[in-house]
């Protein structure tokens, strides 16, 4: 398909190739809620985006025009390449720190699969990582932005609007997702989840799937931080600060907490929570493999097929058969022959 894409001045000149030269802020990305990922000059679309060789790096597809040439259509798709990955820097930059900063081992690893989630992903996925961490990785990982929090790996600065909406594009990018995207509002802290929610959309783009409401991993992380303070003594009352900070319901706090741990309780009319396992990383873990069916009771014999012998293989009883008389054979004569003389050899 051909795009015919040009600009044109009060005397109808075209300034095609003017982007090359173009200042960073004359270039924008389109707003993935009302179409196509495009790269926008001047607000002309001039390049689309698509997946690349990885989730941090996409592919910049210049769209055709009549008007350039294929050297400069070359020279237009590195420039807006450029622009592509100083924008993903600005706004995921703890994502693409250089390694080398961080001490061999574990943090290198945990700094690898941050990126493969673009920003925030469940601690639960990476217990033994965040275990094998010392000292010194921690506090290198807290210098570059990444924080370790008790339901979540994150980057904070991944989690603000502009970086949302770029998380959102390049994970639609990846699996093929349709355009335009339905990301949530702008600083909504919660949302409802139904049977066509996609919680791995919102997994990407910073919002953790927990019972019947998908919360923002910062918030979540408040809210976990809370009832485990809460919890120190023992039982607490319903935290309406909670309910306020998540814009939920009371029944909906209820199978929050209890994804984090807590049990409601009525004693006496009035509703409080009890700690019934502490402990974090308790949202996003992987599902867990079906259990084996337990076995009947009563035993009952086993069958060949169960004992690992195949059927066909059965030992069937073995009946002797006499052959049949031939009159005519050599034996038959020979035995007529003894029998005429009496036996006698």
């Amino acid at each position: 398909m051909a795009y015919h894409v040009y600009v044109t001045d009060e005397y109808g000149e075209t300034h095609w190739l003017d982007c090359l030269e173009a200042p960073d802020a004359e270039i924008t990305l389109a707003d993935p809620r009302q179409g196509a990922p495009d790269l926008l000059w001047k607000g002309i679309a001039v390049a689309r985006l698509a997946a690349g060789p990885s989730r941090l790096r996409p592919r910049v597809n210049v769209l055709r025009s009549e008007l350039v040439d294929t050297d400069q259509e070359r020279r237009i798709g590195q420039r807006l390449e450029a622009w592509c990955q100083v924008r993903i820097e600005a706004l995921l930059g703890p994502l693409i720190a250089d390694p080398e900063t961080l001490p061999a081992g574990p943090a290198r690893g945990l700094l690898f699969r941050l990126g493969e989630h673009l920003g925030s992903m469940p601690r639960a996925l990476v217990t033994n990582e965040i275990a094998a961490l010392d000292k010194d990785a921690r506090r290198a990982l807290r210098a570059i932005g990444v924080r370790i929090g008790r339901e979540s790996i994150f980057a904070p600065q991944a989690l603000k609007t502009h970086a949302v909406t770029l998380r959102g594009i390049l994970h639609a990018l990846e699996k093929g997702t349709s355009f335009p995207l339905a990301l949530p509002a702008d600083g909504r802290a919660s949302l409802p989840v139904t049977k066509d929610t996609d919680l791995d959309f919102l997994e990407a783009v910073g919002y953790r799937g927990v019972g019947p409401i998908a919360i923002r991993v910062e918030i979540l992380e408040r809210v976990a931080t809370d009832a485990w303070a809460l919890s120190e003594k023992g039982p607490f009352d319903e935290p309406a600060t909670l309910m306020n900070l998540l814009g939920c319901g009371a029944e909906d706090l209820a199978k929050v907490l209890a994804r984090l741990g807590y049990q409601r309780e009525t004693v006496d009319g009035a509703v409080r929570y009890r700690p019934k396992r502490r402990e974090a990383g308790r949202t996003g873990r992987p599902p867990a493999p079906p259990r084996k069916a337990a076995p009947k009771s009563g035993k009952k014999p086993k069958s060949k097929a169960a004992s690992g012998e195949h059927p066909d293989k059965r030992r069937r009883p073995v009946t002797k058969q006499e052959p049949a008389y031939d009159p005519h054979s050599p034996f038959a004569k020979l035995r007529e022959l003894k029998l005429g003389s009496g036996g006698r050899s």
